[in-house]
């Protein structure tokens, strides 16, 4: 899949999806991320080269990985030659924390390695529930820093393979890896560092990427049932105080359990106490209860 981006001279270049590169590209167009972190197979070095001359970067291949000629390059893209080599240093030094050569919210940043550093990470709430608990009044989130669908930046698990192929599958032809606008995690949802960085971001996306925020937007300002990164329920529905309607389940989907699934079905309006303690209502019948999960309240501003 690739994703065109209009240059200023009225010509176009195919940004390629290597994990959300697109959305980090109009990061950096956008001044916020002076450091653009990926991935590549040796082969593809020379389209890494035509990206930097169209859009007037530097990179550097920073590790290399696996046998030759089937090796896995890191590469730091930017426009300043000295920080890609400094990024390069902080990112491979033990409990780094490279946040800001990348451009993230000091706040943001120390949030993420706190919650990173704490061995209960590994089996403990997912990231984003912290997020939420560190969230203040969470009804008609901005959509401009939802990362329900940023699956980055989590301690690995032998079981996350299975678990992303699981859900690439459920969305077939759905690109996965771009629906975000801000390249990292909120520490609230209504960090104003953040917001004022997503805004110059989504600027940016609309005017250069038009294409790509046309297909991100829908499936953002929309309010999420989440319980873990893989397991989560976007519904098409509206907020009022203490309580969501809504129609139905819409992409992108999740494993989501099948109990869980014919609960939401059945009903037509959630209610909760401040985003939690989910009630699953059709008319004026209570159905049931979604236990430990939470709303992400996200919506077009």
């Amino acid at each position: 899949m690739e994703y065109e981006f209009k240059l200023p001279n009225g010509k176009s270049f195919a940004v390629k999806s290597w994990g959300n590169l697109a959305v980090e590209l109009s990061a950096a167009l956008a001044d916020v991320k002076p450091v653009i972190h990926c991935w590549i197979q040796d082969a593809d070095q020379d389209y890494v080269k035509s990206l930097c001359a169209a859009f007037g970067l530097r990179s550097l291949v920073y590790t290399k990985q696996g046998n030759p000629g089937f090796e896995r390059l890191g590469v730091m893209l930017g426009k300043d030659e000295s920080l890609l080599a400094e990024t390069a240093r902080v990112w491979t030094s033990p409990r780094s924390n490279p946040g800001p050569q990348l451009g993230y919210p000091a706040c943001c940043s120390e949030f993420y390695c706190k919650w990173l550093d704490d061995p209960s990470s590994a089996t403990g709430p997912d990231v984003i529930a912290l997020i939420f608990e560190n969230t203040s009044s969470p009804r008609k989130l901005p959509f401009l820093l939802n990362d329900a669908y940023y699956h980055y930046s989590r301690r690995g698990q032998p079981s996350d393979g299975d678990r992303r192929e699981a859900m690439s599958r459920l969305n077939a032809g759905l690109d996965m890896n771009v629906l975000n606008v801000l390249p990292w995690h909120p520490c609230s949802y209504r960090c104003e560092a953040s917001l004022k960085a997503g805004r110059k971001i989504w600027a940016t996306m609309l005017k250069t990427a038009p294409a790509l925020a046309a297909a991100i937007e829908p499936r953002l300002a929309r309010p999420v049932v989440f319980w873990d990164w893989d397991r989560f329920a976007a519904l098409e529905g509206k907020s009022g105080p203490g309580s969501l309607a809504y129609s139905a389940i819409v992409p992108p989907l999740s494993a989501l359990g099948a109990a869980e699934s014919a609960l939401l079905k059945a009903g037509d309006r959630l209610k909760h106490k401040s985003g939690r303690s989910l009630e699953v209502w059709t008319g004026k019948r209570k159905l049931g209860e979604l236990p430990g999960a939470f709303l992400l309240d996200f919506a077009a501003d």
